[in-house]
C-alpha cells in the first residue's frame, strides 16, 4: 500500500456501475488503488443509455483511465441466485471482498431500460401504477441492497474487517409528483441501512 493507492490489495465490488454515478464510484475506488469489479444487469447494459457498448469495454476504459484493475461482471441483482453467482467471479479473481457498494438502484418498471423514458414505470403515481412495476421498483432500489449485503457480510464479520457502502437518493425523502414508487423504495433502504450498521456493529466489521 502507498499513499498514491491506500485501497492497494482490497477488492472492490460496485453493483449498477455500468453508467452514471455507479461508474465514478468504481473509477475512484479503482483509482485509489483497489481491484473494482464493474457490474451490470446485462451484458451490453452501457448500450442502453448510450455510454458504452458492453461491459468489458466499460471495465477496460475504467482500468485504463485509473491505470489499475477491473473486471466486469454482470446479472440480476434481484436474484439471490445471481448475487452468489456474481460474487462467486469475484472472489474466484481477486479473493474475499473487502468493498462493497450497493449502487444499482433507480426507477425502472418490470419492462427494464428498454421501454419508455429510461424504464420509469408508466402510469408512476400511487393509484395508477402497475404492479408490477411497484414490485421491479421496489426489488430493483431495496432487495438489492439486502441481498448483497447479506451476501458478503458473513466474511467481513470473520474477519473483523470491511466496508458497506449504501447508495441512496434525496429522492428518498422528498416525494415528488409521479415519482411514487421509487420514492418508496428509496425511502426503505435507507431506513433498513441503519438497522444494517447495528447488526454489522455486534462483530466490529466495520473496522
Amino acid at each position: 500500500m502507498s499513499n498514491e493507492k491506500p485501497l492497494g490489495g482490497k477488492v472492490a465490488w460496485v453493483t449498477g456501475s455500468s453508467r452514471g454515478l455507479g461508474r465514478v464510484l468504481a473509477t475512484t475506488l479503482c483509482r485509489l488503488g483497489a481491484a473494482v469489479a464493474i457490474h451490470g444487469t446485462r451484458f451490453d447494459s452501457p448500450r442502453s443509455f448510450g455510454e458504452g457498448e458492453s461491459m468489458e469495454q466499460v471495465a477496460r476504459d475504467v482500468a485504463a483511465e485509473a491505470d489499475g484493475e477491473a473486471l466486469p461482471v454482470w446479472g440480476d441483482v434481484t436474484d439471490e441466485a445471481e448475487v452468489k453467482r456474481i460474487a462467486g467471479e469475484v472472489r474466484g479473481r481477486w479473493g474475499p471482498i473487502d468493498i462493497l457498494v450497493t449502487n444499482a438502484g433507480g426507477d425502472i418498471g418490470a419492462g427494464g431500460t428498454g421501454v419508455g423514458r429510461g424504464g420509469r414505470p408508466s402510469p408512476d403515481d400511487c393509484v395508477g401504477i402497475p404492479l408490477a412495476d411497484i414490485r421491479a421498483v421496489l426489488d430493483r432500489n431495496l432487495l438489492t441492497c439486502i441481498l448483497c449485503c447479506r451476501e458478503v457480510a458473513p466474511e467481513m464479520i470473520t474477519r473483523r474487517g470491511g466496508r458497506i457502502i449504501t447508495i441512496g437518493s434525496i429522492a428518498g425523502c422528498l416525494s415528488r409528483r409521479g415519482r411514487c414508487c421509487v420514492t418508496a423504495g428509496l425511502t426503505r433502504s435507507l431506513l433498513w441501512s441503519p438497522s444494517w450498521r447495528r447488526r454489522r456493529g455486534d462483530s466490529s466489521a466495520g473496522k
